[in-house]
C-alpha cells in the first residue's frame, strides 16, 4: 500500500511541474502577443519578444516568436512558436562568430524542429562562413531549448 501512495504523489509532483511549465510557456505566448514587435512575412504575423544581453566580449540575443494571423475579429490565432537564441563573439579581425540554434515548438509546447548554424559575419554585415551544425539529436535539441530558464528571466518580469 505504501509503494502505490509513493508512486501516487510522485506521478502528482510530476504532473504539476508540468502544469508549472505548461504555464511559463503559454505566459510567454500570452506576452508575446501582448508585448511582441509585430513582423508581417509570407509565411505569417511574427509577434517577438527580443533580449540582448552583453557579458565582456559575449553578446546574448534571443528571440520568442508566436507565429500566426488575425482573424476578421483582429484576434491573434497562434499556429506555433519560434525562437532563436544566439551567442556573438569579436574574433581578432573584429568580424562576429555567431552560434545561433532555431527552435520551432507548437502550441503545446512540443518541439518540431531544430537547427543550429554557426556563421561568421563581417562588421559590415556580411556574411562570410555558414556551417550548418546539426543537433546530435532531437533530445539534446529539447533539451537545449526546454531546460533554459532564461527566456521567461528576460521576458517575463
Amino acid at each position: 500500500m505504501k509503494l502505490i501512495l509513493m508512486a501516487f504523489i510522485f506521478v502528482s509532483v510530476v504532473a504539476q511541474a508540468q502544469e508549472r511549465e505548461d504555464l511559463k510557456f503559454q505566459n510567454l505566448i500570452s506576452l508575446s502577443i501582448q508585448k511582441g514587435q509585430r513582423v508581417d512575412t509570407e509565411v505569417g504575423t511574427y509577434l517577438v519578444l527580443q533580449s540582448e544581453t552583453k557579458d565582456q566580449a559575449i553578446t546574448t540575443k534571443e528571440y520568442f516568436s508566436s507565429v500566426g494571423g488575425y482573424d476578421e475579429s483582429k484576434v491573434f490565432h497562434v499556429g506555433q512558436v519560434e525562437a532563436v537564441l544566439e551567442k556573438w563573439i569579436l574574433d581578432k579581425d573584429g568580424n562576429s562568430v555567431i552560434d545561433q540554434w532555431d527552435f520551432t515548438v507548437d502550441i503545446q509546447g512540443d518541439l518540431v524542429q531544430s537547427n543550429h548554424y554557426l556563421m561568421t559575419e563581417t562588421p559590415e554585415h556580411q556574411i562570410i562562413a555558414d556551417k550548418d551544425l546539426k543537433p546530435d539529436s532531437y533530445e539534446q535539441a529539447k533539451e537545449w531549448f526546454f531546460e533554459r530558464d532564461s527566456l521567461e528571466k528576460k521576458f517575463i518580469r
